[in-house]
Formats: structure tokens, C-alpha cells, sequence
């Protein structure tokens, strides 16, 4: 619906409350850091969607291992 600012504010407070919950490296915190991403990249903002994707990526290969189908996914 074009609301990237408001989705961006709501995913980066759900994303320092899982922090908070979870740690720095949980997969929940993967997938928001991905969806986070995400609206970066509809936003125009590369370098910040790939630097989100890359934080992402880093948790899920951690986590579940370099083979794993949502490692692939980012």
C-alpha cells in the first residue's frame, strides 16, 4: 500500500524489542532484520537493504547452517 516509512518505524521497534527478548542472534531476529530489509530495497535504499540482508544472513547461517532453505532464501 506504499506506507515503507510506517512499516520501517514498526519493524525496527519489533526488531529492538526481539533483540531485547531473544539476544542479538535468534532466528526472529533474522527474519525481522530480512523484512527489514526488505522495505529498504522498495525504498531504493540498496545499500542499507543489503547491509540488513547481509545481518540476516549472518544469524541464519549461525543458527541453522549454510544449507538450510531460509539461509537460501536471503
Amino acid at each position: 500500500m506504499g506506507y515503507y516509512q510506517k512499516a520501517l518505524n514498526i519493524l525496527n521497534d519489533a526488531l529492538e524489542l526481539k533483540k531485547q527478548y531473544f539476544g542479538n542472534i535468534h532466528v526472529s531476529v533474522a527474519h525481522t532484520y530480512q523484512n527489514v530489509a526488505i522495505v529498504y530495497h522498495r525504498l531504493g535504499k540498496y545499500s542499507k537493504a543489503l547491509q540488513h540482508y547481509d545481518d540476516a544472513l549472518k544469524i541464519l547461517q549461525k543458527k541453522l547452517g549454510p544449507e538450510h532453505p531460509s539461509v537460501k532464501t536471503v
